[in-house]
C-alpha cells in the first residue's frame, strides 16, 4: 500500500475551507506527486462545486479549471477530501462520484462537516480509502497517513 504524505499547511487550510461550509458537504483536492515510496500532498486546491447537505458536484466548468490547473502546476491529484454530515463512511454516491480515479488514489471523509476536526486530530477523524485495482474503495487504517 501506497502512503500519502501530507504537510500540517496542507491540513489547516483543508480542516479551514470545509469547517467554513458548517451545513453543507463540501471537497477540497490535494495535488502534489508521487516519490516512488509514497504519494506527498503540497497544495489544497478547493474546486468550483455545487453543494448541499449530503451531497457536492463538481461541474463541468470545474472541472475544465481543475485540469487546467494540473497541466499548469505540473502536478498530480493525490486525494480528495470531503466532509460529510455524520459519520464518515464513503457512500454509494461517494463511490460513483469520485473525482480521483487512479490506482491507489486516497478519498478521505470527515464527520460533522468537519466542525470537530483541527490540525491535532485530524489523523483520529478523518477515515481513509484507496482505490484498489478492482476499480472499488477500500477503507484503510490512517497509519498510511504521514503527517509532517
Amino acid at each position: 500500500m501506497i502512503k500519502l504524505s501530507i504537510n500540517f499547511k496542507v491540513i489547516e487550510d483543508t480542516v479551514r475551507i470545509l469547517k467554513s461550509f458548517y451545513d453543507q458537504e463540501r471537497v477540497v483536492l490535494w495535488l502534489g506527486g508521487n516519490s516512488g515510496e509514497c504519494f506527498y500532498a503540497d497544495e489544497v486546491y478547493e474546486p468550483k462545486q455545487i453543494a448541499d447537505y449530503d451531497y457536492f458536484e463538481i461541474p463541468e466548468a470545474g472541472m475544465d479549471t481543475l485540469m487546467q490547473k494540473i497541466k499548469s502546476s505540473r502536478k498530480i491529484l493525490v486525494a480528495q477530501v470531503h466532509s460529510h454530515p455524520k459519520e464518515a463512511f464513503h457512500s454509494n454516491a461517494d463511490d460513483r462520484w469520485a473525482i480521483i480515479r487512479h490506482l491507489n488514489a486516497y478519498s478521505l471523509v470527515i464527520p460533522f462537516f468537519c466542525q470537530d476536526t483541527d490540525v491535532q486530530n485530524f489523523s483520529n477523524h478523518v477515515v481513509c480509502f484507496v482505490l484498489s485495482s478492482e476499480n472499488e474503495w477500500i477503507k484503510i487504517d490512517n497509519s498510511n497517513l504521514i503527517i509532517l
